[in-house]
């Protein structure tokens, strides 16, 4: 996909179960032990808004608009406690919109987070399955021109245990999806697995891990988890004409692992993070859930952080497997009494392959760099550029092509 982004789409997320100690602290144990004063200094809260606009070839002209509170410990700890945000985004003449209602919470026995979204497309692009498909520059005939509508939302808790690195976890998951396929594109001519939309959900469970020494951006240490989950579609009777949807209930289950290490080199001035990330269905998942891996995080592929240069909302698969190595250096740091700020520098590598069944299809490598704010030890704003090799058919001709974007995460 060509073209600029400029869209701020803030996950929050990705954080573990504590509020992290300060700059300067000695690199975590692998056992950890409780802050005796977690939550007992007192907490402020801090708002903050971000104006957003993007453009592309695809969709043209987006605007939009997100924002968080976030409480934070007076002793100006890393992290935070409580954070709700939201989302609100747009292109013009309302071809894409997302919008999305966040609550997180990072506690001492609990953790907690949840998302409500809302999405709608009057033009819909789809692409194919597996990487083969995502390598071709967009042909916005054929492509384009679908329909599709609805709601979704997930609930998850972990529950850290004392005294040790790891938290079990458990998540609810569900999508409501209507769509209306363009009879003379892609989609349709292809028909895959949910083409007239559907009921989809997950109830996953796993075991996480963590003995980063803080975060946002830690420098020392290891963040991972392992989990499987289990759900399906259903489906309803749908008439196209040509091509038609039974009503049916196809299950599934979903795999998921990924590990994360930090190492600082000049603590914490230059950090090297490195990340391995594997995701897989087995059965029978719907097209319209094939951008998002599992996990926790629900990571949205061919965006922020997972092939960030092929392109959101077009990048599917039944799986992927990503390793990504990143060098993270400080530019500075200012610290006042009631705020402080600093800025490092992202420059980044993956190679991936995003899977059509069980055919990993070919290499997908992603390059990119940008630089990297953090507000309040707390608040993360990354612009950046990734580029990724892509072909005008499949087995053609690869060459770079460039995607922009802003991210609230780090890359890992």
């Amino acid at each position: 996909m060509t073209g600029l982004w400029l869209a701020a789409a803030a996950w929050a997320g990705d954080a573990p179960s504590e509020v992290m100690p300060t700059e300067g602290t000695p690199p975590a144990a692998e056992v950890r032990p409780v802050d005796p004063n977690f939550g007992k200094a007192g907490v402020k809260w801090y708002p903050i808004m971000i104006p957003a606009a993007s453009y592309n070839s695809i969709d043209g002209v987006g605007l939009g608009f997100g924002g968080e509170i976030h409480s934070r410990r007076v002793d100006k700890a890393y992290g935070y406690e409580w954070m709700f945000s939201f989302g609100v985004w747009s292109t013009w003449g309302f071809k894409y919109q997302d919008h999305w209602v966040r609550v997180d919470h990072k506690g001492e026995k609990l953790t907690l987070s949840s998302q409500i979204t809302f999405n709608q497309w009057t033009d819909m692009h789809y692409a194919g399955l597996g990487g083969k498909d995502v390598l071709n520059r967009v042909d916005l005939e054929q492509d384009g021109g679908n329909f599709a509508v609805g709601p979704s939302g997930f609930v998850g808790i972990a529950f850290p245990l004392e005294g040790k690195s790891w938290s079990p976890y458990v998540q609810v998951y569900s999508r409501y999806l209507v769509v209306e396929p363009d009879l003379d594109g892609r989609l349709a001519e292809e028909a895959p697995f949910g083409i007239g939309g559907g009921f989809n959900f997950e109830v996953s469970g796993g075991i996480g891990f963590d003995t980063t020494d803080r975060w946002p951006l830690p420098s020392t240490g290891h963040r991972g988890e392992v989990g499987i989950g289990l759900g399906g579609t259903a489906t309803a009777e749908r008439d196209f004409g040509a091509i038609a949807q039974k009503a049916e209930f196809v299950p599934m289950a979903t795999l998921h692992a990924e590990i994360s290490k930090w190492v600082a080199i000049k603590n914490p001035r230059w950090v090297f993070g490195a990340r391995l990330a594997v995701d897989h269905v087995i059965g029978k998942k719907p097209f319209f859930e094939q951008d998002l891996v599992s996990g926790r995080w629900r990571d949205e592929m061919g965006a922020e952080q997972l092939l960030s240069g092929y392109g959101r909302t077009r990048t599917r698969g039944d799986g992927v497997v990503a390793a990504m190595i990143e060098f993270r250096p400080m530019v500075f740091q200012y610290k006042k009494k009631s705020w402080d700020i600093a800025l490092y520098g992202s420059l980044f590598a993956e190679q991936a392959w995003l899977f059509e069944g069980w055919d990993p299809g070919p290499p997908m490598p992603s390059l990119g760099f940008g630089p990297e704010l953090v507000w309040q030890s707390a608040f993360q704003l990354r612009p950046y550029v990734s580029w990724g090799w892509r072909a005008d058919e499949p087995g053609g001709k690869r060459q770079l092509e460039p995607a922009f974007g802003i991210s609230f995460l780090d890359p890992l």
